[in-house]
């Protein structure tokens, strides 16, 4: 997207592993304004719609398998001289569903099903070249259910997760190299399975919760410099067993900060962490001047059983020298220092 694109990856973090990489996600062409329109009563106004209904329904004497699919997609590109914009809007479901019997469909031993909703719209402006303006947002449902059953026995399983996310986009590109790109996204998952035993829960209960979030910001000032923000939040509560034993789950925070000004350039980052018992926590910087010096600190915490141990560190180099390092590791209780 700009100048920092270039440079070793340190300087440009990922977002996270659920989102696709911030400059090429928003840098994609946009293949549909290069296709011809069919003006409408003169005006460079086109309309491009698309629509598909798929079904299916299979039997046979045990089994069922039935599917239903939707998508409708429309397309409003305008262009006129040197302008050109697109709206794109896509809807779309599927639901899928399948059972197993044991001899006959009567008895079902077996059902598994799931179902998607979503729905994304993107606008797209042109200004001639290089003058552009983007902005696009997505959201989605998922539902899958599964289920087993001995009709003997009367003992059987129930399966249940939904979720439901979305995500954001947003681009501005201008003259003499300068640009703007932002991306939001989020999911929260639920879900829970339970055995029963003659009808009745056991005991074997299992389920949970999950929340993730990541962003990421970058603005490049041409010449002058850039800088690239991320940002990741993510949580995940859990138990199992019994209804009166809870195990936690694990939470998590992951901040990154990166830029350059001329001839200088910097990084920052901070991680938290937690799960069952143990916490953790690390700080990085590190700062440099290009051909005069650089330098580059680090801080990580941690706790585990009572124990708190924490290891700083620092090193610089300073006009073409070896670099100097001193780092230590303390812990208490009981105290203990260890020099690296």
């Amino acid at each position: 997207m700009g100048k920092h694109t270039q440079r070793k990856p340190g300087y440009l973090p990922k977002v996270a592993a659920s989102a696709a990489p911030l400059a090429l996600l928003l840098a994609a062409p946009v293949t549909a304004l290069a296709e011809p329109t069919q003006p409408i009563e003169g005006l460079p106004l086109g309309h491009q719609e698309s629509a598909t209904f798929d079904h299916d329904l299979h039997t046979t004497t045990d089994t069922a398998h039935g599917s239903l699919g939707l998508t409708r997609h429309d397309a409003l590109p305008v262009g006129a001289g040197g302008f050109s914009a697109l709206s794109d809007f896509r809807h779309a479901l599927a639901d899928t569903q399948d059972l197993t019997g044991g001899g006959s469909l009567t008895a079902v031993k077996s059902s598994n099903g799931t179902a998607a909703l979503s729905r994304s719209q993107r606008h797209d402006v042109r200004l001639g070249s290089p003058v552009r303006l983007m902005t696009g947002n997505e959201q989605h449902v998922t539902r899958s259910l599964s289920g087993a059953l001995d009709p003997v026995g009367a003992r059987g399983a129930d399966t249940r997760l939904a979720g439901v996310g979305g995500s954001a986009e947003n681009g501005v590109w201008l003259p003499y190299g300068v640009d703007a790109l932002s991306q939001d996204s989020g999911q929260v998952d639920v879900g829970r399975a339970l055995s029963f035993d003659a009808g009745h829960f056991t005991g074997d209960l299992r389920g949970g919760a999950g929340v993730h979030r990541s962003a990421a910001q970058a603005v490049d000032a041409g010449p002058l410099g850039s800088v690239v923000v991320n940002s990741e939040q993510h949580g995940l509560g859990q138990f199992t067993g019994r209804l009166d034993h809870a195990l936690p789950g694990n939470f998590g925070t992951t901040h990154i900060a990166a830029g350059n000004f001329g001839p200088v350039s910097g990084l920052v980052s901070a991680t938290q962490s937690a799960d069952s018992g143990s916490a953790a926590s690390s700080f990085r910087g590190d700062l440099s001047v290009d051909q005069v010096a650089s330098t580059h600190g680090a801080l990580t915490t941690s706790t585990a059983d009572g124990r708190l141990a924490f290891s700083p560190s620092i090193a610089g180099t300073a006009l073409g020298q070896p670099p100097v390092a001193e780092g230590w590791t303390v812990s208490a209780p009981p105290l203990a220092i260890t020099p690296q």
